[in-house]
């Protein structure tokens, strides 16, 4: 976070274990950021977390809400990205309409729609919203510390922008990808692993043989070390 580093992950697809794993890395997150407490304002350099599908997030507890809540003094912003309001724990989306900056929406069910047209002040209808095409979104933005009223606005899709690409090279691309990163195929990835345990057991013997000759002799604590000598102070 101080150094600016950017870090890439993926909590899974929304499983148990997936869900535990997201809510840890939130937590950390927060922590990281209520650690910066101790450097000055003007060091705190910003950092933002980009999280998507937040509803994995989301796991019934208070993280999403305090890190929201909390960390902005501190330097960290947030990206939330959800496709349903209605998925997120009350606690969670109340923080996220208190705090938020920016909304912006694409085409929603009606019942979520109404939820966010409130948050405009109605002044934009639930039924604008839920008939919204697609790449077409209604925004309201915060600028020079003020909130926009809600406008429309259009995405890129990447085809528009650098055409529609070579995809009779993605073979190509994928070679040179393996080649580039000594990609191993699942099944040697599998074999590999079902080895790990006792290939690092062995490492950890070798090691331990190699390096008795270099470490000091233990004396067996049945084995009178003789007199020891303690070197008196000056003085």
């Amino acid at each position: 976070m101080d150094r600016g580093l950017i870090v890439l992950a993926c909590p899974g697809s929304g499983g148990a274990r997936d869900r535990l794993l997201a809510n840890l890395l939130v937590f950390d997150l927060f922590h990281g950021a209520k650690a910066r407490g101790e450097l000055p304002p003007d060091q705190r350099a910003l950092f933002f977390a980009c999280l998507d599908e937040i509803q994995t997030f989301d796991g019934g507890s208070t993280n999403i809400a305090a890190l929201v809540e909390q960390t902005a003094k501190f330097g960290l912003r947030g990206i939330f990205l959800n496709q349903n309001p209605e998925r997120l724990s009350p606690a969670t989306l109340n923080a996220l309409t208190t705090n938020r900056s920016h909304l912006i929406s694409t085409a929603l069910n009606s019942h979520a729609a109404s939820l966010l047209t409130r948050e405009w002040g109605g002044e934009s209808s639930a039924t604008a919203l839920t008939r919204l095409p697609r790449y077409r979104f209604i925004a309201q933005v915060t600028h020079e510390g003020d909130l926009s009223n809600p406008f429309a606005l259009g995405g890129i899709r990447v085809e528009d922008a650098f055409g529609a690409g070579e995809p009779n090279r993605v073979g190509d691309l994928e070679e040179i990808s393996a080649k580039t990163t000594a990609r191993k195929s699942p099944a040697e990835v599998l074999s590999h692993l079902d080895g790990l345990d006792d290939a690092i057991v062995l490492e950890l013997r070798r090691v331990r043989r190699s390096g008795i000759s270099e470490e000091p002799e233990e004396v067996p604590l049945d084995r009178d070390p003789g007199p020891i000598s303690v070197p008196r102070r000056p003085g």
